[in-house]
């Protein structure tokens, strides 16, 4: 999955475009959307496969800059705390709200309620956005100690030092699973 910006230091825009345009032409790459490629990848027996619609979101951030985590169902059903799968493509974002049509993807991109989202790394928003989720009067010592032990020392260090960009009572619940 890539965008033009990926290859603007090798050369300009216009040549960028123009060398894109012909691999799209000649079926190299295919345009799902304005400004988001991807190699096709095909099966003998079903043909073109769709692309990963995590890989999609992720190359729609990166051309606006934006960074972007899984929504709090999909972050819980990462960690295992839950086996919900989510029916709609929601990721948080540090940019704006919107909804964005790539191929046959809908993905919605909510803006974070959490300030600072690009200095917490990928398990530290998993767990945050995972436990925000699950709402304070369900978070129990049975979810605390999953999380213990799914996540590593360095990471769960780490939850010490957001204590300030998350809703103060999930404070106690980071503080715990950083145990």
């Amino acid at each position: 999955m890539f965008t033009p910006k990926d290859f603007l230091p090798y050369g300009s825009r216009a040549a960028v475009d123009k060398v894109l345009q012909r691999l799209v032409s000649s079926g190299d790459i295919r345009r799902l959307a304005r400004g988001i490629y991807d190699y096709p990848n095909s099966h003998p027996s079903l043909g073109f496969l769709a692309p990963d619609p995590d890989l999609v979101a992720v190359a729609v951030a990166r051309q606006t800059g934006e960074h972007i985590f899984p929504s709090g169902v999909k972050a819980a059903n990462l960690l295992g705390l839950s086996t919900q799968v989510p029916a709609k493509l929601t990721y948080y974002t540090s940019g704006t709200s919107k909804i964005k049509v790539v191929g046959n993807y809908t993905l919605n991109f909510k803006h974070t309620p959490i300030r600072g989202l690009d200095r917490l790394n990928k398990v530290v928003a998993y767990v945050v956005h995972a436990l925000l989720y699950i709402g304070k009067k369900h978070i129990d010592h049975k979810i605390i100690d999953h999380l213990r032990l799914r996540i590593p020392d360095s990471d769960r260090k780490h939850l010490l030092k957001v204590l300030s960009l998350v809703p103060g009572w999930l404070t106690p619940a980071l503080k715990e699973i950083a145990g």
